[in-house]
């Protein structure tokens, strides 16, 4: 089946520079990262490092988070500014914007 827009671990679209791969954080959990805040992003628009686990994977175990960035080119953005290492703050009431 060929779907619009690809989907997360639930069936669940999956939004550009929202939505994260987690395998040891909880479905649906918003996260706050503190390195992607105030990244400008290929949209023009800046981060404001908030994220929502939508996806799990099957490539990585624990203390890994994957990023839905629309294109691998877009990646680069986001893992220049990570380094390897994010430290994230889970926050349940965090607000998340669409990019």
């Amino acid at each position: 089946m060929k779907v619009a827009e690809p989907l997360g671990s639930k069936s669940n679209k999956l939004e550009p520079y929202v939505s994260i791969a987690a395998n040891d954080i909880q479905f649906g959990t918003k996260v706050y990262i503190h390195q992607l805040n105030g990244v400008s992003l290929p949209t023009g628009r800046i981060r404001n490092g908030r994220v929502r686990v939508d996806d799990v994977s099957w490539s990585f175990g624990a203390n890994h988070i994957d990023f839905y960035v629309l294109r691998k080119t877009n990646d680069e953005n986001i893992s220049g500014n990570i380094h390897g290492q994010a430290d994230i703050t889970v926050n349940s009431n965090c607000v998340l914007n669409t990019y």
